[in-house]
């Protein structure tokens, strides 16, 4: 073919959160091929359930989903098989340190790659052709700048990753569009259930209160069946915002990143809608109350994006309500 071929392959194996943030994050070494092989055809394989959020991604040519229960259908199993059987120059392989290895050179043999780059260990780095001793405390980003070290140019390499990127499609924007009303975009706070980094619920409804109390129009947003419809408090709120505060009802994945990429703030601590929104191009807040949330968030986008580390919760949520209100009022 014409110019080189890289086929991305994520091999993420949750189904949650941390996998839609892992695999957003990844999203950065597509735009960095992207950047530097803009003739390239560029191709990932996902999980079959993170398909809804990430088949909106310009650096992407295709997308090959992995079916529920892969091993047990193996009519599902030949025709991911047969998709990729091109000749691809590259299979990348974005999964932890300790599996990625295996799963690039399986999928590497099924694509037939002449390059096998991928995070591995000592013992297991025979298996790749271009592997990546990533450390246990090094941040995502940092592995994947030296994953790319291995592909592009030094030159190119050298260089800052891209940030994701993720556009909703015309349909999702118009659905964003009528539940956005003509009014003031709102600022929208996510509520993080994961048992590691998440705030109380009262922190967040305190946050959003202080942000209604100075005119601002804010929305709740919670995972799947996360809502809070019986919560006395998240009514008062609600009833005492005058009209300003709202908690806005579960959307597909298109319409939720569209939302995003239309609200005039976000915040979160590091969830995957966190980088849901960095992707969808909204300024965020991250607010993380651990030095591993902190290493993880790994974006650089000055006066966009906003990382705090404050593991005291009242000081932390003072400091989420200055941030929030500085950054509304800059425009």
């Amino acid at each position: 073919s014409t110019g080189e071929e890289i086929a991305q392959v994520g091999t993420i194996s949750a189904n949650g959160e941390r996998a839609i943030g892992d695999m957003t994050m990844a999203l950065s070494l597509a735009a960095a091929c992207r950047r530097h092989l803009p003739d390239a055809r560029i191709a990932c394989v996902m999980r079959e359930a993170l398909l809804p959020f990430f088949k909106s991604c310009p650096d992407l040519d295709a997308i090959y989903p992995i079916p529920r229960r892969f091993f047990l259908r193996p009519v599902a199993a030949f025709r991911l098989w047969r998709a990729l059987r091109r000749g691809w120059d590259a299979a990348i392989a974005l999964d932890t340190p300790r599996k990625s290895s295996l799963t690039t050179l399986c999928f590497g043999l099924v694509a037939r790659t002449r390059r096998r780059a991928g995070f591995a260990t000592e013992e297991s780095r025979g298996f790749l052709t271009d592997a990546v001793l990533a450390p246990p405390n090094e941040p995502m980003r940092a592995s994947l700048q030296r994953l790319a070290a291995c592909l592009l140019p030094k030159a190119t390499a050298a260089r800052p990753l891209p940030l994701p990127r993720l556009a909703p499609d015309a349909a999702a924007r118009a659905a964003a569009e009528r539940l956005l009303g003509p009014e003031m975009p709102p600022v929208v706070i996510f509520v993080s259930e994961h048992w590691s980094k998440s705030w109380p619920l009262a922190a967040w409804r305190r946050v959003a209160a202080r942000l209604t109390e100075t005119g601002h129009r804010v929305w709740l947003a919670f995972g799947p069946g996360d809502a809070r419809d019986g919560d006395p408090a998240l009514h008062a709120w609600v009833e005492k915002s005058r009209g300003l505060g709202a908690v806005l009802p579960a959307q597909p994945p298109s319409v939720w990143l569209a939302i995003l990429a239309r609200c005039r703030l976000y915040l979160s601590n590091d969830c995957g809608p966190y980088h849901l929104a960095v992707a969808a191009g909204a300024r965020c807040v991250g607010v993380f109350s651990t030095p591993e949330a902190l290493r993880d968030f790994g974006y650089e986008a000055p006066g966009r994006l906003v990382a705090l580390h404050e593991p005291d919760l009242a000081t932390a949520e003072a400091r989420a309500v200055e941030t929030a209100l500085k950054l509304l009022e800059s425009g």
